[in-house]
């Protein structure tokens, strides 16, 4: 999906995603994604990890930047 949205978007775009934490939210299984999973997923579809938020009781909040093309 974050691939396939590349072409739609600016160079140096945001996008923000919202996942649930596999640590905080155990009952979700494999629904769940790691900081590690989404930080290798966003580098193999062209962006990158900017920051990530964790105040949320049970997701992530994940921030990324498309590189520039």
């Amino acid at each position: 999906m974050l691939k396939a949205m590349i072409p739609s978007l600016k160079p140096g775009a945001t996008v923000v995603v919202v996942d649930p934490d596999p640590i905080k939210d155990r009952d979700r299984g494999p629904e769940s994604t790691s900081k590690e999973e989404i930080e290798r997923d966003a580098a193999e579809s062209g962006y990158e990890l900017v920051r990530t938020e964790m105040f949320l009781p049970r997701d992530n909040i994940f921030i990324l930047r498309v590189n520039a093309r």
